[in-house]
């Protein structure tokens, strides 16, 4: 079995639930931390989804890519979602900052959408464009104030949008 066939089966809650499992996939010689599932993500996908900094930290370790892209254009770091130790994480491992995915968001699209403000700080002081259009035309601010983030909107605000 190998890794990805762990992550695409529990999706997201692998990562939360058994670290230690995917500790000891990973010391199999044949397991490769990049394998994508028919879907593109990595197991770094889904541990960022999950915000496991130990399952993170340990694919890291491994080899994994911070940069992976799955079929969605997403990376990593668009799939952080509140945690802000897991994307200081990625950043640090050389994370694209301004990627965008299929839908033209950047990581800072998603987070301002979701009013993850710790994150959206990572990612300003890390140099994501604050102006990045999506497809619809959008910037994280506008996706942001959408959803009645204002919190969000002041941080993006003062990083330059």
């Amino acid at each position: 079995m190998h890794l990805t066939h762990v992550s695409s089966c529990f999706g997201p809650s692998f990562a939360v639930c058994k670290p230690q499992v995917v500790a000891q996939l990973l010391d199999v010689p044949t397991c490769d931390p990049n394998l994508q599932d028919g879907e593109g993500n990595t197991a770094l996908h889904w541990g960022a989804v999950a915000g496991s900094a130990a399952v993170c930290q340990r694919l890291l370790d491994a080899g994994a890519s911070a940069a992976a892209v799955a079929l969605d254009g997403s990376t990593p770091m668009h799939r952080v979602g509140s945690s802000a130790e897991v994307a200081a994480m990625l950043l640090a491992a050389g994370a694209p900052v301004g990627a965008q995915a299929a839908n033209g968001n950047t990581a800072l699209h998603a987070a301002a959408q979701g009013g993850f403000v710790d994150v959206c700080q990572h990612l300003l002081a890390a140099g994501c464009p604050a102006h990045a259009l999506n497809t619809a035309g959008s910037t994280a601010r506008v996706l942001a104030a959408s959803v009645g983030q204002a919190d969000v909107c002041q941080v993006v605000r003062e990083g330059g949008a």
